[in-house]
């Protein structure tokens, strides 16, 4: 599966799944206060053994033409890189994760190029892309900007930047 998009209407007081994309949803409390959604992968756990998640503005462009853009989760596995956007829209739908609105995402990281950082005028990054390797289809475009916090599964919150999230995506497949 190189990636695999849906848009989903949950309640966001129970935990549901998604089978076709592998990941499921947990409701929680976010630093003990906001009432959340947290994605989580639904594997094995001996396939994906750790992830890290970000809250993170996101844009994701498909070749089918699909755009879906602004807040959201996006985790990183070994093997996929999964998001969730929670406030924005898909196409001209809002999202709301209130409203148990939501947009997610799954792309096997073998299907794509390695991470494209951009940089301000100072050379501090502020965005990583992550676009599909040449003649993958779909094509697709990842955009992440603006990571604020990564997030434990207990809910509980550290404050980061991008620089963590790059951290994060580590040794790319296919480059060693």
């Amino acid at each position: 599966m190189a990636i695999a998009t849906a848009t989903y209407k949950l309640d966001p007081s129970s935990p549901s799944r998604s089978g076709p994309l592998r990941m499921r949803f947990e409701p929680a409390l976010l630093n003990g206060k906001s009432k959340v959604l947290m994605l989580q992968p639904e594997s094995d756990p001996s396939h994906e053994p750790t992830f890290t998640r970000y809250l993170a503005g996101i844009i994701l462009k498909t070749g089918d033409g699909t755009i879906a853009k602004e807040l959201g989760q996006v985790l990183i596995t070994d093997q996929r890189v999964l998001g969730m956007i929670t406030s924005g829209t898909v196409g001209d739908r809002t999202l709301d994760m209130d409203a148990g609105s939501v947009f997610v995402f799954t792309i096997d990281r073998e299907d794509l190029g390695r991470p494209q950082t951009n940089t301000n005028w100072r050379g501090k990054p502020i965005e990583v892309q992550l676009r599909s390797k040449a003649g993958r289809a779909p094509a697709v475009l990842l955009q992440v900007f603006s990571v604020v916090v990564a997030v434990k599964n207990d809910g509980s919150i550290i404050p980061t930047r991008i620089d963590s999230f790059i951290k994060a995506l580590g040794e790319w497949p296919g480059s060693g």
